[in-house]
């Protein structure tokens, strides 16, 4: 959905708040997917899962000897005609990959190497369609996701469209609150409801139904780089800022720790890089409802320092 079109639905839906509601819009990229077999699927183009194409001298990350999973390469090229907020590089693939068999979920700074992110400007040329390691094709046995070391194959298509923030992340509340609507402060205990994009016809006219709408614009799972993420649990930003600075944000004790206070103004630099949603067409379910988020702050992207990224794992 484009900024006109959302502006339209906001009027409609919300009719004289429209205005203040669009100006906290953020463009983003929705990735629309095809399952398709690895082979029909250009050497360097936009997929999660089949094999990635990297060029000579990578090395296939891993942590403790055991090969990370290969979730997505993004051919950004093609992302850069999409990219309004014109964040990301114009040209080379991000490769990112996932230690399934830890399953890092973000809270504890000893969770930094499980996962990986690389960036590449090789030519097409260059790359090469690369099999997993044996440790990884090992794994087979304990995740019925991996079928000889790797996902099943989508090939993803890049379209731009604008987010708004999520009905239960803090500024999304605020919105509702504004609206005279109530609060909606539990965790997204309906995500599977969502997820269908089913609104009941008295919300239809508020601020989730607006949401809810705006995301059905585009069809399937929700895999998106930039903008707003789609919650699972609660906002990631300050956990991103904390954690990657060195706070365990397992629990609540994070509040009390004595160096918060200097990094909360930061949690505004981080960047939705890549959300990867449950696809179960795709055999692509890491638990009840989840989704993995890869953010970086704001200048690391800038400055290409993708070995800065920070991951968050969420599941209902």
């Amino acid at each position: 959905m484009d900024r006109d079109a959302l502006h339209d639905l906001l009027l409609e839906r919300i009719g004289a708040s429209a205005d203040v509601v669009l100006r906290e819009a953020q463009p983003a990229v929705r990735l629309s997917r095809q399952l398709i077999k690895d082979e029909d699927i250009p050497v360097g183009a936009s997929k999660i899962g089949g094999r990635p194409d990297i060029p000579p001298g990578v090395v296939w990350p891993g942590r403790y000897q055991i090969a990370h999973s290969f979730l997505a390469q993004i051919n950004l090229a093609d992302v850069a005609p999409h990219d309004e907020a014109q964040l990301l590089p114009i040209s080379g693939r991000l490769y990112f990959f996932y230690g399934l068999a830890f399953q890092v979920s973000g809270f504890n700074p000893d969770d930094r190497g499980g996962w990986t992110v690389l960036y590449d400007d090789a030519a097409v040329s260059d790359l090469i369609r690369t099999d997993p390691p044996s440790s990884l094709v090992a794994l087979d046995s304990q995740f019925y996701l991996l079928q000889n070391g790797l996902y099943m194959p989508i090939r993803l298509t890049p379209q731009a469209t604008w987010t708004l923030p999520d009905r239960y992340s803090e500024r999304g509340i605020e919105i509702t609150r504004s609206l005279g609507e109530g609060s909606e402060s539990e965790s997204n205990s309906d995500e599977e409801d969502e997820d269908k994009d089913e609104i009941a016809e008295e919300d239809a006219y508020s601020y989730a139904g607006v949401v809810a709408k705006s995301r059905s614009a585009i069809a399937g799972p929700r895999h998106q780089m930039l903008g707003y993420p789609t919650l699972v649990q609660g906002d990631m930003e300050l956990e991103c800022q904390l954690v990657s600075h060195g706070i365990y944000c397992g629990n609540g004790r994070w509040k009390d720790d004595p160096r918060t206070p200097a990094l909360e103004a930061g949690a505004r630099n981080w960047v939705l890089l890549l959300q990867i949603d449950t696809d179960l067409d795709a055999r692509l379910e890491w638990g009840d409802a989840a989704r993995l988020y890869f953010w970086i702050e704001r200048h690391a992207l800038a400055e290409r320092r993708f070995a800065d990224v920070w991951f968050v794992y969420q599941s209902g």
